[in-house]
């Protein structure tokens, strides 16, 4: 194997370093679905500062209460996706700016439906080695109403916010007695 078909460790490091950013997102969106608080805070900073617009500004504690208070109260499911994403780091790898397209899908308590598209423009810092968020801005593009959309989810296991959600039993797999 010659040099240019090897990965550097530089080219390596970005991958890691990536799904890392990648990896904390994820838990910051299965915390926002399963209302759990622990899981919510894990993806930033203790310190970080956190803006919604007119919705929400503020530090992480207020955030994580805000957040699964105002989704209790109006949504009885709800869904955050991440899909693209943009990663731009710092030349010495302390930080970067992440960009992240999500996608969220809100069932109204009552009927309806509500369904946004927006972006999570992050600060990211890294501290021995891991990564989190420092500071948020969420930009929404576009919120969509639906009046009214049958939900028929008879024969399947339904998900459940916290620890009753199946997701928390492990190791993965059917049910278990």
């Amino acid at each position: 194997m010659n040099t240019e078909d090897m990965i550097s460790q530089s080219d390596l490091q970005w991958l890691i370093d990536r799904m890392k950013i990648r990896d904390c997102l994820g838990r910051y969106t299965r915390g926002l679905d399963r209302h759990d608080g622990a899981l919510i805070a894990s993806a930033f900073w203790p310190e970080a500062e956190i803006f919604y617009g007119k919705r929400f500004e503020g530090d992480l504690d207020d955030f994580v209460e805000w957040s699964n208070a105002s989704h209790a109260e109006r949504w009885t499911q709800h869904s955050h996706n991440i899909t693209n994403q943009n990663v731009a780091f710092d030349d010495d790898r302390s930080g970067a700016d992440v960009e992240s397209y999500v996608q969220f899908f809100h069932r109204a308590i009552g009927d309806g439906v509500s369904i946004g598209v927006g972006r999570y423009i992050d600060r990211f810092e890294q501290r021995g080695g891991e990564w989190k968020i420092i500071s948020r801005l969420l930009v929404v593009d576009m919120m969509l109403d639906a009046e009214h959309l049958d939900f028929d989810a008879s024969g399947f296991p339904v998900g459940k916010w916290g620890e009753g959600d199946p997701s928390y039993s492990r190791p993965f797999g059917g049910p278990r007695n």
